[in-house]
């Protein structure tokens, strides 16, 4: 009888350091992941780093105006990148449409690219419309393919035909940056 309590004890002992292991892997994990997304300084395939020059690209906005790659030659502006579908994307829509609201009027005018289903999209340009130029698209736009961009939300300063900061969410609109942006 000692030897089966004796045996099960083991069994139980080596079940729960079986168990701590694993949990110990997992959230090892989870830290790595968390931190690529939503670390304004992480850098992958998720998102382009500093100095990425920008690809060649056209779009055409909500309103008409054509845009292309010479519209980010000039000073810093804001180009965000939104997907219907995404929660972050949709909790951030407010915060986002302040800070672009709040940035100096003699800065450029931002750009936001959303893409997903049509239907989703209308809440984000009603939203966006009044303080951004934005490009609406079922598929990826060959901007976010061209740059990288991988992860949602992204928002990107652009300035002189290259990424000056990328970051997911608003990581990348730190006012202590450029002129631009300052408030």
């Amino acid at each position: 009888m000692i030897a089966l309590l004796w045996t099960l004890s083991v069994l139980s002992c080596t079940c729960a350091l079986a168990a701590l292991g694993v949990s110990l892997l997992v959230t090892r994990r989870y830290r790595e992941l968390r931190a690529l997304v939503t670390d304004g300084a992480a850098r992958g395939p998720a998102l382009p780093a500093p100095g990425t020059g920008i690809p060649p690209f056209t779009a055409t906005t909500t309103e008409g105006a054509r845009l292309d790659r010479a519209d980010l030659d000039g000073p810093d502006r804001v180009v965000a990148f939104l997907k219907t579908g995404c929660e972050p994307c949709r909790d951030l829509l407010p915060e986002l449409r302040g800070a672009l609201e709040d940035l100096p009027a003699e800065s450029p005018r931002p750009i936001v690219l959303v893409t997903g289903v049509a239907g989703e999209r209308t809440g984000y340009v009603t939203a966006l419309a009044l303080v951004a130029h934005v490009v609406e698209s079922d598929e990826p736009h060959a901007l976010t393919g061209g740059l990288g961009v991988g992860a949602f939300p992204a928002v990107l300063v652009a300035g002189e035909g290259v990424v000056r900061r990328a970051g997911v969410g608003l990581a990348a609109l730190d006012p202590r940056r450029p002129a631009a942006l300052r408030r």
